[in-house]
């Protein structure tokens, strides 16, 4: 009796990861380049989520959310690029243990293989724990921001072809909080004006 209900919790928890692993098993998702026009989430699910060319969030008149969940992992093709538009916002808020990744799609990733994150005036963005990788296509920087309304926080940007982070437009005010920017092909942090107060701290 003892033997038979061994097998039978045995074989209930065969069927339990086997349906845990099917799950999980969605992903990758292909995206194609253009824009995202309604609210919209990436899920753990869907990982990785491959970009096929430049991406807006938003068409820069309506409200749009592109919204990523922890864990997720974003690979783009050569040149491609995601990038907020006026009114649209990229929350990808990541954790200690499930960061999320942008890096490349190239079965052996190199700097540049990808071109950046770009927000654009009057976009929104809030990143935490999320890793920048391998962008920089054609000398560009890998997260240009020319946005007020940006949090980089607990993040790390690293392995890129040019410059780490690019900040152009007067009087900005994102900030960038406990962020590593380290062994990129330029200078780690660019300012395009002295008239503009990011916060930066740690």
């Amino acid at each position: 009796m003892r033997k038979r209900l061994s097998l039978v919790l045995l074989a209930v928890l065969l069927a339990l990861v086997a349906l845990m692993k099917v799950s999980h098993a969605a992903g990758p998702t292909l995206v194609p380049g253009g824009t995202i026009t309604t609210d919209t989430t990436w899920t753990l699910d869907g990982s990785p989520y491959i970009v096929q060319g430049g991406l807006n969030i938003g068409d820069g008149t309506n409200p749009v959310t592109l919204t990523i969940e922890p864990g997720v992992e974003v690979r783009f093709v050569a040149d491609g690029w995601l990038a907020p538009r006026n009114a649209g916002t990229l929350i990808a808020q990541g954790t200690p243990s499930q960061p999320i990744t942008f890096t490349s799609n190239a079965a052996t990733p190199a700097p540049g293989d990808w071109r950046h994150l770009w927000f654009h005036p009057g976009s929104t963005a809030r990143l935490a724990y999320c890793v920048l990788s391998y962008a920089g296509y054609n000398e560009r920087e890998a997260l240009g921001i020319l946005s007020s309304d940006v949090e980089v926080v607990n993040c790390r940007i690293h392995a890129n072809q040019d410059e780490g982070i690019y900040i152009a437009g007067p009087g900005l005010s994102p900030v960038i909080r406990d962020t590593a920017v380290e062994n990129n092909g330029g200078i780690a942090i660019v300012q395009t004006t002295v008239d503009m107060n990011p916060t930066y701290q740690g």
